[in-house]
């Protein structure tokens, strides 16, 4: 399959075919690709919402209960700073803050458009991860 923009009439065939196959109603159906439409545009109000402002990201999210993020945050910490550092003081900082992208001010030049092309990236594959698994796995 080609990279293409989402087509939510696509989907709605897919679902009444599967709906016409398997004698689901039709009314189900609806109820279900308002369901997957909903999701959808969950992830993206999430995405855009967080996209170039990794300080509300994290204000958001660090120690606020939410497990599958604050494993993503951890496990993005110790990927980027427990390897790619020699920096032994800004390791010991950012880990006891959990804050990889919100930097002491001392730190503050570090952080570029590289810094926040990366986080960027990181935050649509956590916004997106399971659709972009999905196609790993092939």
């Amino acid at each position: 399959m080609s990279e293409r923009p989402l087509d939510l009439e696509e989907i709605k065939w897919i679902l009444d075919e599967l709906g016409d196959l398997y004698n689901i109603p039709e009314k189900r159906i609806l109820l279900d690709f308002k369901e997957i439409k909903q999701r959808i545009k969950k992830a993206c109000e999430f995405y855009l919402r967080y996209k170039d402002n990794p300080e509300l990201f994290v204000s958001h999210f660090k120690g606020k209960g939410n497990k599958k993020i604050e494993e993503e945050l951890e496990k993005e910490f110790r990927r980027r700073y427990n390897y790619n550092t020699k920096d032994k003081e800004l390791v010991r900082q950012m880990r006891e803050s959990k804050t990889f992208w919100m930097i002491v001010p001392s730190y503050k030049k570090r952080i570029d458009t590289i810094e926040l092309n990366e986080y960027n990236k990181w935050l649509f594959k956590l916004a997106f991860k399971d659709v972009l698994e999905e196609g790993e796995r092939k």
